[in-house]
């Protein structure tokens, strides 16, 4: 019988071996136990790429590098998780041996904290929605709000709702979980507001570095669209950017270029959400007009 090392338990010659003791040895106890944890590590792995599918942002910042990276590290965390075990294994183990099968297993809920950083916004719950969902209903319910900012700004409205959806990985996640501030804008000493402290990714040099900052929060989201206005029309050096008028792409590469986020890829990936918002707004205008 082959020895499936846990450690590989998912590799190609791992599954080879596997199906050949299955052959050979169907009613081996240890063949069965195999056969189980196998299952329940290829389930695990697909849980977690389903619930990865459904993490806001990601489209903006990947790439097949990336999306590679994804894979291995949700392999290896599935590996890692089924281990120590989740308790299907147990219950199927039973199943293939036609002993009664018990009324709930007994999950063991200490997975490897790893886990809990999968989406862009790490410390903030990832909603079950699928993607296209989500952006639909940020996308609604920012829209009006948006639009009044978008009118002071001159700026297509389209261009504000990317913008917050950039910052806020589709609302999923917002400085201090609950400031209303969707546009990431920092309480630097000329704000005399609320503020809250929380982690952000810079970039310098190519060198990514997570530190704590101080942002800016608002009692309202109106409050927040509202001081946007005035943060982008009070910086001169973001003049170029609201000039802008109906270019998207200009918009995008003035903010990055007076420095409004240290991504060197902020333009390209701003431009990138205000096609979504455009693509979302177009497939319910179609949607709506097909409403009978």
């Amino acid at each position: 019988m082959n020895n499936i090392d846990a450690g590989n338990a998912l590799s190609g010659s791992a599954l080879a071996g596997l199906r050949r003791d299955a052959a050979t040895s169907p009613q081996d106890d240890a063949t069965i136990r195999k056969v189980a944890q196998q299952f329940e590590a290829l389930l695990t792995q697909q849980v977690l790429k389903s619930s990865r599918a459904t993490a806001l942002g990601d489209d903006l910042m990947g790439g097949s590098g990336l999306d590679l990276y994804k894979d291995m590290f949700d392999q290896q965390m599935a590996q890692q998780i089924s281990a120590k075990g989740l308790g299907l294994a147990d219950v199927l183990v039973q199943q293939l041996r036609g002993s009664k099968v018990p009324s709930a297993p007994t999950l063991d809920t200490k997975v490897p904290s790893a886990i809990t950083h999968m989406s862009a916004a790490a410390a903030t719950p990832v909603s079950t929605l699928p993607i296209t969902d989500r952006i639909t209903s940020f996308v609604k319910n920012i829209w009006q709000q948006a639009e009044t900012a978008a009118n002071a700004l001159g700026l297509p409205t389209e261009a504000v709702v990317g913008h917050a959806a950039l910052e806020t990985g589709w609302g999923a996640h917002q400085p201090g979980g609950g400031s209303n501030n969707l546009f990431g804008i920092k309480a630097d000493s000329r704000w005399q507001g609320d503020k809250v402290t929380a982690k952000t990714t810079e970039m310098d040099g190519g060198t990514t570095r997570t530190e704590q900052a101080q942002f800016r929060a608002y009692d309202s989201s109106a409050d927040g669209f509202a001081d946007y206005v005035r943060f982008l029309k009070g910086n001169p050096r973001y003049a170029e950017a609201i000039k802008a008028g109906g270019s998207v792409q200009q918009f995008a590469q003035g903010l990055q270029k007076a420095g409004y986020a240290t991504d060197p890829q902020y333009a390209e990936k701003l431009t990138a959400a205000v096609a979504r918002v455009a693509k979302s707004r177009d497939a319910a205008s179609v949607s709506s007009r097909n409403t009978f």
